[in-house]
C-alpha cells in the first residue's frame, strides 16, 4: 500500500515539474514543459551537495556549504550529511584562499556541530589546526572571525 502511494506521489510531482525522473520513466509519464524548482528525495539531494563541494567553481562550492548549513536543521540531517562524507571535504575547504567559501564551509560546520556524534567527526579531522592558521592569517574578514571563534 506504501509503495502505491509512494509511486502516485511520485507521478504527480513528476506531471507537475516538480521532480525530474530517469528517461525510462519519462516516456511512462508525460512531463510537464513547465520549469521550475526540482525536488529531490533526501538522499539524493544530500549526496548531490556532498558531490558539489568537490567541484572546482568557487561560487558553487559556497552556495552547497549553504545549502548543507540551511539543510542541517535536526539530526537526521547532520548524520545524513556527515555519513555521505561532507564532514571530511568541509574540513579540507578551510585550506583554500577564498573567504567567500571558507565563511560557507564554517557556518555548515557550525551548523553540522550541534550533532554531538557529527562535531566528534569534524574535530577527528583536524579542524582545530585549519581554524587557528585562518585566525593566524593578517587579513581576514571581521565575519569570518566572528564565525571562526
Amino acid at each position: 500500500m506504501n509503495a502505491l502511494i509512494g509511486r502516485t506521489q511520485q507521478q504527480f510531482l513528476a506531471r507537475i515539474g516538480a521532480i525530474e525522473l530517469d528517461d525510462e520513466k519519462k516516456t511512462q509519464l508525460e512531463a510537464s514543459s513547465k520549469t521550475g524548482l526540482t525536488l529531490l528525495p533526501c538522499t539524493d539531494g544530500v549526496a548531490r551537495l556532498v558531490l558539489i563541494l568537490g567541484l572546482d567553481d568557487e561560487g558553487a562550492v559556497s552556495r552547497a556549504a549553504e545549502a548543507i548549513a540551511d539543510s542541517s536543521i535536526n539530526e537526521f540531517m547532520r548524520v545524513s550529511f556527515k555519513e555521505a562524507g561532507a564532514v571530511k571535504i568541509l574540513v579540507q575547504l578551510l585550506e583554500r584562499d577564498n573567504d567567500a567559501i571558507r565563511s560557507s564551509v564554517t557556518r555548515a560546520l557550525e551548523r553540522l556541530s550541534l550533532s554531538v556524534s557529527v562535531c566528534q567527526a569534524v574535530e577527528a579531522e583536524g579542524v582545530i589546526y585549519h581554524l587557528v592558521k585562518i585566525l593566524k592569517e593578517k587579513e581576514i574578514p571581521e565575519s569570518l572571525t566572528e564565525k571562526v571563534f
